[in-house]
């Protein structure tokens, strides 16, 4: 899924994943120039009212805060992916 700019621009995506029972979001980007303008809490605001469920994701660290303002919470321990440290969040 994605969401597009004032001049139909992809300005943030995101990837949805189901299974056993819970929706897995990943790989969400933002690109560089729209960062902190909202379009990607706006992406994961509309996927999210449309899904009845546990949603869960891995955060990287830095981004938790992010997360946490979207619902979600640390949901395990910390690890790491590709050099860069993650925690998985969960959202009920």
């Amino acid at each position: 899924m994605w969401r597009r700019g004032p001049d139909g621009e992809v300005v943030a995506y995101l990837r949805i994943l189901e299974g056993d029972g819970e929706t897995r979001i990943g790989r969400i980007v933002t690109a560089p120039e729209h960062r902190g303008t909202g379009a990607g809490a706006a992406l994961v605001r509309a996927v999210l009212a449309g899904i009845a469920g546990p949603v869960v994701l891995g955060a990287q660290v830095q981004a938790q805060g992010f997360y946490a303002r979207l619902g979600f919470a640390v949901d395990g321990p910390g690890y790491d992916e590709d050099g860069i440290p993650h925690v998985p969040m969960r959202r009920p």
